[in-house]
C-alpha cells in the first residue's frame, strides 16, 4: 500500500490582548476567508521566526504596535486545523501579550478594532479559532483580581468540525 503524504501543517501565532476585563479583537476585511468575523491579531509563523519573534511583526504590520519579544508571554491554546473544517491544515497558538500603557493600536490591516467585555464575546461572529477557545477567554476574562500572567495552561486541541 502506498502511503500519501501529507504536508506538514503550518503554524499560526495570535494574541491574546487583554486590559480591564476587554479583550482586543480585530475585524476582517470583507474580502479575505470569513468575511467581517472577528478575530484576535497575528498571523502566518514565517521560517527561521520564533512564536514572539512572528508575533511581534504581526502586531506591527496589523496594528502600527513596536513591542519587544519580552511583551509576548506564554502560550495559552493551542489548536490544529484541517480540511474539511478550513481549507489547509495549521496549527494555531494563542498567546498573551502586554502592552505598554500608552500603546494605540490601529487597524492598519483590519476593517476595524474593538475592546469586548466577556459577555460581548458570546454574540460576535468570529473565526473558528477563536469560537473555539471563546469559553476559555470568557473564563479568563471574568476570573477576578486577573491582571497579567497565567495561572493555566492548556493543551493541544483538536478543533471540531
Amino acid at each position: 500500500m502506498t502511503k500519501i503524504a501529507r504536508p506538514s501543517p503550518f503554524n499560526v501565532v495570535v494574541a491574546f490582548i487583554h486590559r480591564g476585563g476587554r479583550v482586543l479583537l480585530e475585524q476582517r476585511e470583507a474580502t479575505v476567508e470569513f468575511p467581517l468575523h472577528w478575530a484576535c491579531p497575528g498571523g502566518k509563523v514565517e521560517p527561521g521566526e520564533t512564536d514572539a519573534q512572528a508575533l511581534v511583526r504581526e502586531l506591527r504590520e496589523e496594528l502600527g504596535l513596536q513591542l519587544e519579544e519580552a511583551s509576548v508571554g506564554d502560550c495559552l491554546w493551542t489548536l490544529r486545523f484541517a480540511p474539511p473544517l478550513t481549507r489547509s491544515d495549521f496549527i494555531v497558538r494563542t498567546l498573551e501579550v502586554t502592552l505598554p500603557p500608552d500603546a494605540k493600536p490601529m487597524p492598519l490591516t483590519a476593517a476595524g478594532l474593538g475592546w469586548f467585555q466577556s459577555w460581548e464575546l458570546i454574540s460576535l461572529r468570529v473565526v473558528p479559532s477563536l469560537k473555539e477557545v471563546r469559553g476559555e477567554m470568557i473564563a479568563f476574562l471574568d476570573t477576578p483580581g486577573r491582571q497579567a500572567g497565567i495561572d493555566r495552561r492548556f493543551g493541544m486541541a483538536e478543533a471540531k468540525p
